[in-house]
């Protein structure tokens, strides 16, 4: 996963999008050239829970490597990461 995810530039990829069915996704943006500014963040997520950080919502770009070349621009806001 982390190959493919690398290949395409992407910043982040579930298994359901590489055909496999397990609650498993990973995430690398740090050095990442479609996010050049990203924080770093966790390597990987196993039937994770996200926490906000904060109330506050900032706008950002997201894609999707299952649709290729189309983003958009959304409401994010910072988030914890902790396992089930």
């Amino acid at each position: 996963m982390i190959e493919t995810m690398r290949e395409y530039d992407g910043a982040g990829l579930a298994a359901t999008q590489v055909h496999t069915l397990k609650q498993i996704a990973v995430v690398e943006v740090l050095g990442n050239p479609r996010y050049p500014d990203a924080p770093w963040c966790p390597d990987g997520a196993h039937q994770s829970v996200l926490t906000p950080l904060t109330d506050e919502m900032e706008e950002g770009w997201e894609g999707c490597l299952s649709v290729p070349d189309l983003r958009g621009l959304c409401w994010l806001t910072r988030a914890e990461v902790s396992r089930r």
